[in-house]
């Protein structure tokens, strides 16, 4: 549960992965029915390549318990090895999210090589089923009211509820949105695509739908490769685990010099920055809820964990710069972070009626709370809920070959959640926690060869050998400032000025020059 205007936007686009695909619109005959897909040659820019590949469109029920219900057309990727005599098993590809798509899957080179690589839109998000709520983007961007004051959340779960109630009239059948029927998707596309068997490579909330795949269709599985997995119940992230990963980073803090020579406890800072909020910085007003919830984002990643920090720590000496512009970054991300219908369809999985998620996700003693899932998870109960078969939200136990890959820093996907909750279901199952690394940008990105190293050999031959990983301890000085960056916006304006004063009077000087000239001669 991965956009600003500032450096925030960066952050949010490299989470998500991009890549591009030039999909041309498939004609499709009139006597279509459910499983039919239709292809065309197209390409997919891989490695900063455009590679052939096939795109079209995959015919799936809109409700699979309804005889009668419509098809909804999904988009379908389809990329083939660049070393074509191999036989090996495709990879379908499992997006994080929910709100993302699932047709931007940055192929790895080594994958490409080796394995077809199948990409199926997500229902609700992709192609024509698109379940875009900006009644909930107007009412989170908003800025004259706290954003997590009653009269905000409110606003909020009525702009679900209009939301809600605009797809209904349009036609959707929100009751058919949700893990289950998107798994059947994917269940559809392998029997008509013609593959025995198939490897799942997911991250974040694709690991939820790679679980259940899994469990509700093991034969069909040869290997499950997870990365930050997210088990039932975690789309609500937890204030006092939250608490603890932060204690943890208190402990690197003191390891790194130049932490600790800026703070003796770094949970205690961010405590009395809090405590101590202003409501401005120069004449730009600061939302406490905003500064928390743009804190929270970069702490998914490492890099910009210590940014995070360093703004903290700045404020805590008397330069709060940094919370304006987490808070200005926020205010411009979360109305933006996805398409908010899929979220909430998906999401809604690990809803609990009757639970009070202001003051449980807001405890007293806690150092931030969870800022973020009270922004999103306060006001859902204007969104329409539908209940799921339990057998896509109650783990059974699996003996497909999966692995799961975590990082020990992650916020968005804390490691243990995998390691207490879903390693006692897998009989073939295994975890390799990488210390020191967050989210899943983290784990794939940060040494590419040894997550190659990794991954190529579990989907060869079950292997697991990470020892190509090499342990990189934390640097808490940030390579950019967010101080640096409000005072190079704030003073962005008055250099333009100068600078147009400064053209204004060349121009008026050349004339006054010639005119003299002319005078003159």
């Amino acid at each position: 549960m991965k956009k600003s205007s500032s450096f925030l936007v960066l952050f949010v686009l490299l989470t998500i992965l991009l890549s591009a695909c030039q999909n041309k619109t498939v004609k499709l005959p009139a006597d279509v029915q459910a499983g039919d897909i239709f292809l065309q040659e197209c390409t997919y820019k891989i490695e900063g390549k455009k590679q052939p590949a096939q795109c079209g469109t995959l015919l799936v029920p809109e409700n699979r318990t309804l005889s009668n219900s419509r098809l909804i057309p999904l988009p379908v990727i389809v990329v083939p090895p660049t070393n074509a005599d191999l036989n090996n098993i495709p990879i379908f590809w499992l997006e994080g999210g929910p709100g993302q798509s699932n047709l931007k899957f940055n192929i790895p080179g080594w994958m490409h090589e080796n394995f077809p690589v199948v990409m199926v839109g997500y229902r609700g998000m992709d192609g024509e089923t698109q379940m875009q709520c900006p009644e909930l983007s107007k009412a989170l961007g908003q800025d004259q009211l706290p954003a997590h004051s009653s009269e905000a959340i409110n606003l909020s779960r009525k702009a679900l509820t209009d939301c809600a109630t605009r797809l209904t009239n349009a036609g959707f059948d929100l009751s058919a949105y949700n893990i289950a029927e998107t798994i059947q998707d994917m269940e559809n596309a392998r029997t008509t695509l013609g593959y025995d068997q198939i490897n799942l490579f997911s991250i974040s909330y694709g690991t939820r739908l790679a679980q259940f795949y899994s469990q509700n269709f093991p034969t069909v599985i040869a290997h499950n490769l997870m990365v930050s997995v997210n088990p039932p119940g975690h789309f609500v992230w937890n204030p006092q685990q939250i608490d603890n990963q932060l204690a943890y980073y208190n402990q690197l803090c003191q390891a790194d010099p130049y932490c600790a020579n800026q703070t003796s406890d770094l949970t205690q800072s961010i405590r009395s920055v809090f405590e101590n909020m202003p409501q401005r910085w120069l004449f730009f007003h600061i939302d406490p809820d905003k500064v928390k919830m743009g804190l929270f984002a970069l702490l998914f990643q490492r890099d910009t964990a210590v940014v995070g920090f360093d703004a903290i720590l700045r404020a805590e000496q008397g330069d709060e710069s940094g919370l304006f512009l987490l808070s200005m970054a926020a205010d411009q991300m979360i109305p933006n972070l996805g398409t908010w219908g899929h979220f909430y369809a998906m999401g809604s999985t690990d809803y609990t009626p009757n639970y009070d998620y202001f003051n449980q996700l807001n405890p007293p003693d806690s150092i931030i709370g969870s800022p973020l899932s009270i922004q999103i998870w306060a006001p859902s109960d204007g969104w329409t809920i539908f209940p799921v078969d339990k057998k896509y939200t109650q783990l059974q136990p699996s003996d497909v070959e999966t692995l799961m890959i975590s990082g020990n820093v992650d916020f968005s996907t804390p490691a243990e959640n995998a390691t207490n909750e879903l390693l006692p279901f897998l009989t073939n199952g295994h975890q390799v926690v990488l210390k020191e690394l967050g989210h899943a940008g983290d784990v794939i990105n940060t040494q590419p060869e040894a997550f190659k190293q990794l991954a190529f050999g579990f989907y060869q031959n079950g292997s697991i050998d990470d020892s190509a990983f090499q342990y990189v301890p934390m640097q808490f000085k940030p390579k950019f400032s967010l101080t640096s960056i409000a005072r190079i916006l704030i003073a962005l304006p008055f250099i333009l000025i100068l600078l147009a004063g400064l053209i204004i009077w060349l121009v008026i000087h050349r004339k006054a020059n010639q005119k003299m000239l002319k005078a003159v001669q």
